[in-house]
This record gives C-alpha cells, sequence and structure tokens, in this order.
C-alpha cells in the first residue's frame, strides 16, 4: 500500500466519521424535553469514534510533513 492509498482510506473513515457525529449531534439537539437516553449513547459513541479517525488522519498528515515523505512510496 503507498502512503497516498493509506491517506485515502483515512480520508474516507475521517468524513464518514464526521457525517455520523453530525447527525448524531443533530438529533440530539433537535430532542425536546428528556432526550431519549440512546441519542445521548449514540452521540458519545459516534463523537468518540470521530475523534479517533480525526486522529489518525491529522497524525498521518503531520507524519507525512515532517518526514518529507514521498506519496508513491510503500508504506514499510
Amino acid at each position: 500500500m503507498t502512503y497516498q492509498e493509506y491517506y485515502n482510506k483515512l480520508q474516507e473513515e475521517f468524513a464518514k466519521r464526521s457525517d455520523k457525529f453530525i447527525k448524531a449531534e443533530k438529533n440530539l439537539s433537535e430532542a425536546n424535553g428528556f432526550a431519549d437516553i440512546n441519542l445521548l449513547s449514540d452521540f458519545s459513541e459516534a463523537k468518540r469514534r470521530f475523534d479517533e479517525a480525526a486522529n489518525k488522519y491529522h497524525e498521518f498528515l503531520n507524519y507525512v510533513k515532517e518526514h518529507g515523505i514521498d506519496p508513491n512510496d510503500e508504506i514499510s
């Protein structure tokens, strides 16, 4: 797998998790009064997964920048 392919994989995961987090946040914010406890649980899980994906994505970008990685190189 090249660095570019790995970047694409991380970017797709980050986008997917971002979308789920935004939807969970919207669902929670639209709840009237005392919300269903499942909405809070769904939001917490989506937030956790979003944070994990964001961290992996940004750590990879930092690594590539700091080490001057060629995107076409194979990951060892």
